[in-house]
This record gives structure tokens, sequence and C-alpha cells, in this order.
């Protein structure tokens, strides 16, 4: 017999060089699974049900149904799939057959959700961490501060000695929600508030203020309207805060800005002969070998040291830490990253989906991750998986996890002296949705 058209277009689909002609006598129904695969080619076909022992060649694992219009000689093909196996076992389609249609029928589409700025991390979360454009790490430890004075109380009534209580004008010193308010306008007596801090030179230190200058501040770049001063039995360092500048009094470094508009946080390292300051986290005055001051005195002053000046301010706290010049990182840290809808329950998270991120682990810090999947989007109380770390080729979402919304949470560990921080810098979830 001869191939019909149908025949060598489905050898042509498969791939496959067509077979010489051949006349196959006892053909018996087989596969339905397979007919119906191969019907997408128009093929027709006869799998013969003999016993296993049954000398047959690679050639009459189908046969040909004598119908010329219909009919499709695929057995070398199919049986080149299956390894000349005499008999093609029901349920198995060959590949070439199974890139085109889904056994289940369905249609799956690869997604893929990359997040490198973290701006959903829900707040009520986030547990000694940092979180911004492109970085989450730990946060430093406020335990750690040696020493933590709060504006919502008089300084007198936790340890700070007032220079001269006759120097403030009424009604300050005063706490006005939660901030101390301080005044000096005669140009006769200066009022601070000053501590022993214990600071070490050789250490180093580091001391932080959040405050706004009040209106009645002066001006004169001479001036000390308001200052904090820091002295560490071997240097001493005076900032002062003017209404359109910050000024390191001893070498003239000044960093022009507004002080009274808003309150500012103002941290202030210092170590040797080095001093720098920084306005809300911006390093502002690089003072290298600038803090050439002697003293013999170790305490904290702030608020008004010169009778040269009004000074008006608003302090909301003052802290300082003789350990060093960088305050010890949170041991340990998390927040979990807002809702990805991946649209549909009909996917793969829990049976393939991955997720990996980017991150950076200093000797001695750590970083693993729990997975939270549910149907309704409301965050569950518990996670579905945790202690995923294989950041690099990325973890598969375990089975234990299903759902169309999906929620990651990052804890970040560092271990003692804390002085280093791990930091994440994205995440991606690949995974499929189907339908």
């Amino acid at each position: 017999m001869s191939l019909s058209p149908v025949n060598n277009a489905c050898y042509a689909v498969l791939n496959k060089p067509v077979p010489p002609p051949k006349n196959n006598p006892g053909k018996a129904s087989g596969s339905p699974i397979v007919a119906a695969a191969l019907s997408l080619f128009g093929c027709s076909f006869f799998v013969p049900n003999r016993p296993a022992s049954a000398d047959a060649g690679p050639n009459d694992a189908l046969q040909d149904t004598g119908d010329a219009a219909t009919d499709c000689l695929c057995s070398d093909v199919i049986q080149s799939d299956i390894n000349q196996t005499d008999v093609l076992p029901d349920g198995i389609i060959p590949d070439a057959i199974q890139s085109d249609a889904d056994s289940d029928g369905q249609v799956c589409t690869p997604q893929s959700y990359t997040d490198n700025t973290f701006s959903n991390a829900l707040a009520s979360t986030i547990s000694n961490v940092i979180v911004g454009p492109g970085n989450i790490s730990l946060a430093e430890d406020y335990s750690k501060w040696t020493d933590k004075y709060e504006g919502d109380v008089n300084p007198t009534a936790v340890g700070w000695s007032d220079f001269d209580p006759l120097a403030w004008t009424a009604p300050t010193p005063e706490i006005q929600s939660g901030i101390l308010h301080l005044n000096t306008v005669d140009s006769d007596r200066y009022g601070y508030y000053s501590k022993n801090q214990s600071l070490l030179n050789a250490t180093g230190w580091l001391c932080e203020t959040k405050m706004k200058v009040g209106d009645n501040t002066q001006s004169n770049p001479s001036s000390d309207g308001c200052a904090i001063e820091i002295g560490d039995d071997v240097k001493k360092f005076e900032l002062r805060f003017l209404n359109t500048n910050i000024l390191d009094f001893t070498s003239g470094l000044n960093y022009v800005m507004d002080t009274r508009s808003a309150f500012h946080t103002y941290r202030l390292v210092g170590r040797s002969d080095n001093i720098f300051v920084y306005v809300d986290g911006v390093l502002r005055i690089n003072g290298v070998n600038a803090m050439t001051s002697a003293t013999a005195g170790n305490a904290v002053k702030f608020h008004d040291l010169t009778t040269t000046a009004d000074s008006e301010a608003f302090w909301d706290y003052v802290y300082c830490y003789n350990g060093g010049t960088a305050l010890p990182f949170s041991p340990s840290g998390s927040v979990v990253l807002g809702m990805i809808d991946t649209g549909t329950t009909n996917n793969n998270i829990g049976s393939g989906a991955t997720i990996k991120w980017t991150e950076n682990l200093p000797t001695g810090t750590s970083v693993a991750l729990e997975i939270f999947a549910s149907n309704n989007p409301t965050l569950p109380g518990a996670s579905c998986a945790s202690g995923l770390s294989n950041n690099i080729l990325g973890e598969t979402i375990p089975n234990t996890c299903a759902g169309q919304y999906v929620w990651w949470k990052p804890n970040i560990y560092s271990a003692n002296p804390y002085d280093k921080t791990p930091t994440i810098s994205d995440v991606t979830l690949d995974y499929q949705t189907c339908n």
C-alpha cells in the first residue's frame, strides 16, 4: 500500500522519515489516550493486543487502518520514542505530541515578580530592621546607648546638672508634648545641662540629638546661640546650631541648612583627632584631624554656652554611647513584605514555584526566608514555610504552601559583637498561572 497525504503530513510534523509501505493484518483496537493525541495530526491507528512474548518487530507497534484517506503509519516514529517496546502503554504520549497538548488540557504561563523597592513592607511587622529602597538591613540596637535623655522630663530628674537655674526665661524650662523647651534671653546669663558620660578618646564615642532651633535664637556667625559640647578627657568638640547653618566652633567647618523649620537628627562621632557630623543620616561635616581643642573634662553639655546671644531651642532627646564610633546592630530582625497577587488560585505555588534574592552577608551574619500563602488577601497568622536560605539558585517553595496570595518574610541575623549587618537588595518570585 502507499501512504496517504495525511500520513506524510503526520511524519512531517513529527520530523521523522517516512517508513516503507507495509501490509499488516491482525489489527486490534489500542490506547484511546494515544489515539486521541495522534488524532491531532489526523491519524487513525491500532495497537495490537498480543502477549509480551509475541515475536513482533518495531513496526508492529501501530498498524495501518487500511483507509488511505485517514491512515497514518507512525509506528516507527512512536516506536523510537519508547525504546523499541512492542506495545505502547496506555497514557504514554510521544514527546513531539506532548509539547503541543498538555495531558490535562491546561495552558500554563510563566510569571515573574521582582521587588527591589520594598515599599510594600507591612509597617506593623517591622522588627529591628531598616527598610529602604533596595535595602533591608538590621537596625542599630538602641538599647546599647549608654545614656539616653528623653525630652519628656526635666533633665535634672534623670541625673543632669542645671548650670544656672536663674538663666532660663519663663516659662522655660518646660515640657511641650514630650519635647523640652528652653529659652535664655538675658545677656548676663546662660544656661545648659551637663552630665559626665565616661567617654574615651582612644575608643571613640558618638552622641546624637534630635532638636529644632527656636525663632528667638540670634544668627550672628560668631555667636553661640545654641550648642552641644562633648569632652572626652583629651579633646573637646562644640557644635553650634545657628539659624542658617551648623558650625564646628574650633575648625570653622560648617554646613548651610535651615535649623528652625523642622526637627533634625544630628549625630556626632569622635575619636582621636577626628570628628564627623551627620544630619539626618548624611555626613555633613567631615572633620578629619579637626578635633584639636584640648580639655581635661568629661561631660556632655547642651543648650546655651555663652552670654553673647539669645538662645531658644526644642530638644527631643540627647543620647550618648561610649563604646566606640558605631552603635551595635540588633542581633536579629524581620519584616513581612506585602501581598503578591498571582491573579488566580490555579497556579504552581507549592508545586514548582521558586523564590530567590540578592544578599550581602558579612562574616557572622545570615538570612533565612519565610513564606506565607493563602486564597484570602489577609496575611495568615502563621507561615507555611521557613528556613529558606539558598538565595543564589533559588528555593522551591514547599508543598505546604498554596494560594493565590503570597507574602515573604526575611529573617536576618548578626553574631556577637553585632558590629555587622546582612543586607537584602531584591527578591524575585517565579511561578506559573494556568487556565
